[in-house]
């Protein structure tokens, strides 16, 4: 062993006065002399105080003394033990790798946890979120993750950070890197360890970018694994209802009375909410009147709906099937309607015209000598098994002609007819309040743009229809028996039980739809109503009472529970092929963020496992970072000292109610000297501001 500690001897520069020195201190004759010897020593009773610059502490610069004369003495009179060298029972090497090494490896396996949430978002990414409660338990997850990581990255990082100051310290290295890497065991220390030493080189870097791993860990627990949407397209049949079949008055056999006349009713009673809505009382999507929209055809022929104040053909509208309750869905619908555009000349009436009942030119009608320009109307016999005997009219729908061929058929008879038609005029009149108006009468053929969210429908776009159809100045109540059929079933669903004096739901609508519920009980003043208006709300229940006579059952929501005959299920719906586009809510994993927590928790890994394989390599005593270190070499400690081989924790057990203080060991001396010293309750030993110390 060449050197124990304390080699430095103090000798006397002034060899005259060696004999009055005292036994518990030292002189010193000139801390700034050129020679120093080295000598080993086991006590303070074998100091060779003879050379001039050897000192028991380094020498540490000074004010320096006027009088050269004589040389300040360091004579501590805080209590010293000098037997803190000698005092200490000789041990081997305690074998504490193995335990260290189990503590390390301990240690790694905290990075478990967030391996596995890696491998759940891996796992999970792209597929959808079955429920709430599990994409919540994933996040509650990650949220827990966050909150641990910079406490197991802080607590294996910062342990595998000492041993590789003990590794290094044991196999030589510089006080300065020693430091370095002992200030580096949390990321706050890091920072500001290498700001106080200003060395900027490669292991300050190193450090530093591993610490910064530690917040980078946390915030990527919590932004690895999101939920977001993902949107499936998908094309499929939706079968409509087909305004091209056959009417039910133009059957001939119309029997869903009843069931038509609830519809109707319903209908026009709905609330204005309903009324002004895209879509009807039963879900059905309503086909605006594309002659009343505000916004012009634009440059592919498209004529845009607005979102609010849309005048609609029809209360009524036309019903869809198979329809999916989620996602967007957009089609193209082909329909038709009856339009009214009304004559201004409305004018006051009292009573009805001289009508020709139409029960009586039938055979005119065959034999070709049905005269044009009468209008024929269907006028109520108290006698007939429809009309009760007490059945009083109080209003009435005449029309100035009927088309050649047949008393019942369809206009879809005349698509290849290229001859010219002029439209037909209806004659409306009402018994209170009366009002005469005259309305010509065709069929508009358009095809609409419908979206809908899930089931919510509307038609954003539409344009005259680009199919082959019929003249649009036939209308299906040009034939005889059916308009006969359909005025005499709309009188009778709207004036029947009538108290005297009272109008109908029918005309209450037409001189202001709100006024509607009132039915049998008011009458209104229509005298006042404008053209459009008036022409608006008569399409408006005509086309409800007319597309409902199909199939009302339809009409109410069951298009694919059809309670009619055979024949009249024929071609009443046409199909048009939908996209939907569906939003799933899906597990989403950022690839960086994923990346950044796999570096991190490799790094805690990698922590546990260099410190377990340098607990395994490392021979001597834990002493750095403890306090008790302090104490280890210090003569300024009374009692036995505990040897070298300790750890700091050990030493710390052993000796912790040792009280120590930071003092002045030699007080009395124009020059202190600053130790780490046992507080023995001396009043003497502060630190002076302004004092010099060795």
């Amino acid at each position: 062993m060449s050197t124990p500690y304390l080699q430095h001897a103090h000798r006397r520069h002034d060899s005259s006065s060696s004999q009055n020195i005292d036994s518990d201190g030292i002189s010193f004759s000139d801390l700034r002399s050129s020679n120093t010897s080295y000598k080993p020593v086991t006590g303070y009773e074998e100091l060779d105080l003879g050379d001039e610059r050897s000192s028991l502490r380094p020498i540490i610069d000074r004010k320096p003394i006027q009088s050269q004369s004589a040389s300040p003495t360091f004579a501590p009179v805080h209590p010293v033990n000098h037997d803190f060298l000698s005092s200490a029972a000789p041990r081997p090497l305690p074998q504490k790798h193995l335990w260290r090494t189990t503590v390390c490896l301990l240690l790694g396996l905290l990075s478990v946890p967030f391996y596995v949430f890696c491998g759940f978002a891996w796992h999970y990414h792209d597929r959808p979120v079955k429920s709430k409660d599990q994409s919540n338990s994933l996040n509650s997850f990650g949220n827990k993750l966050a909150t641990a990581f910079p406490f197991v990255f802080s607590l294996v990082v910062g342990h595998t950070v000492k041993r590789i100051g003990s590794w290094k310290l044991e196999r030589g290295t510089t006080l300065g890197s020693l430091e370095q890497i002992m200030g580096s065991v949390a990321l706050g220390s890091t920072i500001i360890t290498q700001a106080l030493l200003r060395r900027p080189n490669i292991l300050a870097l190193f450090l530093l970018v591993t610490w910064a791993l530690s917040p980078i860990g946390s915030q990527s627990s919590l932004q690895i694994l999101t939920v977001g949407l993902r949107p499936t397209v998908r094309n499929f049949t939706i079968p409509y209802f087909n305004t091209d079949a056959v009417p039910g008055f133009s059957e001939g056999d119309f029997w869903n009375g009843p069931s038509l006349n609830a519809l109707f009713s319903s209908s026009l009673m709905a609330p204005a909410s309903i009324r002004n809505s895209s879509m009807d009382l039963w879900g059905n999507v309503k086909v605006p009147d594309i002659s009343r929209l505000p916004s012009s055809v634009n440059s592919t022929g498209w004529t845009n709906v607005p979102v609010l104040n849309t005048t609609y053909s029809s209360v009524l509208g036309i019903p869809l099937s198979n329809l999916p309750k989620q996602g967007n869905t957009t089609f193209f619908i082909e329909s038709s309607y009856i339009a009214l555009d009304c004559y201004d000349n409305v004018t006051a009436t009292e009573g009805f015209y001289n009508y020709t009942a139409i029960s009586g030119v039938f055979e005119d009608l065959q034999n070709g000598t049905l005269r044009n320009g009468t209008y024929y109307a269907t006028i109520p016999v108290n006698t007939s098994t429809l009309f009760p005997m007490t059945f009083e009219r109080t209003f009435s729908i005449a029309i100035d002609g009927f088309y050649r061929g047949g008393t019942f058929g369809t206009v879809t008879e005349y698509i290849n007819d290229t001859s010219t038609y002029e439209p037909r005029t209806l004659l409306y009149q009402t018994k209170y309040g009366g009002v005469s108006a005259w309305c010509p009468i065709t069929t508009k053929y358009v095809q609409s743009a419908v979206e809908c969210a899930g089931t919510d429908c509307f038609v954003v776009a539409i344009r005259p229809s680009q199919l082959k159809h019929a003249n649009s100045n036939l209308t299906n109540l040009g034939f005889i028996a059916a308009y006969d059929d359909f005025c005499t079933y709309l009188m009778l669903a709207s004036s029947a039980d009538l108290h005297d004096g009272t109008s109908s739901a029918l005309e209450l609508y037409i001189g202001n739809p709100d006024s509607a519920p009132h039915a049998g009980l008011i009458y209104p003043n229509i005298t006042g109503i404008s053209a459009s208006d008036l022409g608006i709300r008569l399409q408006q229940v005509i086309n409800t009472y007319w597309y409902g006579s199909y199939d009302p059952v339809s009409m109410m929501g069951f298009l694919d529970l059809n309670m009619s005959d055979l024949t009249s299920t024929l071609n009443l719906t046409r199909n048009t092929t939908a996209t939907n586009i569906f939003f799933n809510e899906v597990y989403v994993m950022n690839f960086g963020w994923f990346f950044a927590l796999l570096l991190a928790t490799s790094t805690v890994l990698g922590a546990a496992l260099v410190g377990a394989f340098l607990s395994w390599r490392i021979r001597g005593p834990d002493i750095l970072g403890h306090c008790s270190t302090l104490l280890r070499d210090t003569p300024y400690v009374t009692g036995v000292k505990a040897g070298t081989t300790m750890d700091g924790f050990e030493r710390t057990r052993r000796e912790g109610a040792t009280r120590v203080k930071l003092l002045d060991v030699d007080p009395d001396n124009e020059v202190g000297y600053i130790a780490v010293a046992e507080n023995v309750g001396r009043p003497d030993g502060g630190l002076v501001r302004g004092r010099y110390y060795r």
